[in-house]
This record gives C-alpha cells, sequence and structure tokens, in this order.
C-alpha cells in the first residue's frame, strides 16, 4: 500500500486537507520539540476538518508503521522519499474531478455527440 492507495477513494477536499497536514508533520519531523508548530492548526480562521485530521493521522501512522519508527526517528532521506509520495498524491487529489471517472466521461462525449 502507498499513500495514493490510501487517498484516492476519499472525497478530494479531505484528501488534499490530509495530504497538507502531513507535509508540514514530516517537514518538522526531528526538529525539538520547543521549535515544532501545531501542523493541524494555521490560525483561528482556519480550523482543521474531523475527517481531515482522522486521515493525516492515518497516513501518519501508516508511515510510522512502514519504517518502524515514529516520525521524528525517520532518515532524511526515507522523509524526503515520503514527501515525494505526498506531492504525487496531492496532484491526484488536486487533478481528478470527483464524482467522475474514464468510463463516465467517454459517457458524457458520447452523449454530447449524440451517439447515445
Amino acid at each position: 500500500m502507498d499513500i495514493l492507495a490510501i487517498v484516492e477513494s476519499r472525497p478530494r477536499r479531505i484528501a488534499r486537507e490530509a495530504l497538507y497536514y502531513c507535509l508540514r508533520a514530516l517537514k518538522q519531523a526531528g526538529l525539538p520539540s520547543e521549535s515544532k508548530k501545531d501542523y493541524f492548526h494555521d490560525s483561528e480562521s482556519s480550523m482543521p476538518t474531523e475527517e481531515g485530521v482522522a486521515l493525516a493521522n492515518e497516513i501518519l501512522s501508516f508511515i510510522a508503521f512502514e519504517e518502524g519508527v515514529d516520525l521524528d526517528h525517520i532518515e532524511d532521506h526515507r522523509i524526503h522519499v515520503y514527501l515525494t509520495e505526498i506531492a504525487k498524491a496531492s496532484d491526484f487529489a488536486a487533478s481528478s474531478v470527483e464524482g467522475f471517472n474514464v468510463e463516465t466521461g467517454q459517457e458524457l462525449l458520447k452523449r454530447m455527440r449524440g451517439e447515445i
């Protein structure tokens, strides 16, 4: 399983939110605790959703499980691997349109052409 597999069936808005929090968490991995910020809260005007937090925690737990250590003990080169994976999953979540897939698109094109 990979990060994309975790998020691809989730609502895109929730996937993008969770992936954003994961990026923030991984960028702080290994920093002293007094230097870390709460990666779920930017400001009072931007509160995280329960679903976004739950999905982010699922992804971060998956990463820790895969590595066999907590986030703060993952080697830097492995952090970069996960940052790349999250970026790819973010591209997918940003580029796909929820509720549509290739089959739906092909059917829509046929209807527009009057073939159905």
